[in-house]
């Protein structure tokens, strides 16, 4: 386990209690865990977050989901989980989780896999998916939403465009310009105060979209309202 899997700061300490034992232990950076065969283990962890005002969107698998039409080709299946591949051993960052199957939305990756690319800058934490999607983002109590967002790398399709939308319970709140393949990451910051439903809108021309992934990199709500 490492600081980088649960998304808090590799040089502070993080807090780990054994939710079977009880028993509460400590590490900076990465620690090793033994279990056993047909064994589960399960831990509440605790430490400085990397983002120390919020939380990034991929980190919110329970609060981000694409919409009914949120992504229609391919046809995703509503399946979220994350494993550790065996060949990249534990250190690795293991199946990413993935919110609508093979095609759909993918945590910190694209929706086949790859690192999140905008233009040759890699973005560690974001949400990658299809051209023409919607996603359902459920607010928590932040203030602003922010991301680079632009089209990946891994894109084949590369003369469309795509124009990014913010929405907050039905209304514009922020939009890109229309972007292609290779261009420089546009950064879209909403307010969403007050907001309850964010939506996060990828538009292009045309209805396949299957070779044109785009990415909401290091795509992230911060600034929670202070209880009175």
């Amino acid at each position: 386990m490492t600081a980088e899997h649960l998304k808090f700061r590799k040089d502070a300490p993080i807090a780990l209690t054994d939710l079977w034992t009880k028993a509460n232990a400590a590490f900076t950076n990465e620690t090793k865990l033994r279990v056993a065969p047909r064994e589960t283990r399960i831990f509440r962890a605790s430490g400085t977050r990397e983002l120390s005002q919020g939380l990034y969107l991929s980190e919110q698998t329970g609060s981000v989901n694409p919409a009914v039409d949120g992504v229609i080709r391919p046809q995703a299946d509503p399946t979220i989980f994350r494993s550790s591949a065996a060949w990249s051993g534990t250190k690795g960052p293991g199946e990413r989780p993935m919110y609508a199957g093979w095609g759909g939305a993918r945590a910190d990756s694209t929706p086949y896999g790859q690192t999140l690319r905008i233009a040759g800058v890699t973005y560690a934490a974001g949400i990658g998916i299809l051209a023409n999607s919607r996603l359902e983002v459920r607010n928590q109590g932040y203030r602003r939403l922010n991301a680079k967002v632009g089209v990946d790398d891994s894109a084949h399709d590369r003369t469309r465009s795509v124009t990014f939308m913010v929405y907050g319970d039905g209304k514009l709140l922020a939009k890109s310009k229309p972007m292609r393949w290779g261009q420089p990451a546009h950064a879209l910051n909403a307010d969403v105060a007050g907001v309850k439903l964010i939506e996060l809108v990828a538009r292009s021309t045309g209805g396949e979209n299957e070779h044109l992934p785009v990415s909401w990199g290091d795509a992230a709500l911060s600034s929670p309202v202070q209880p009175d």
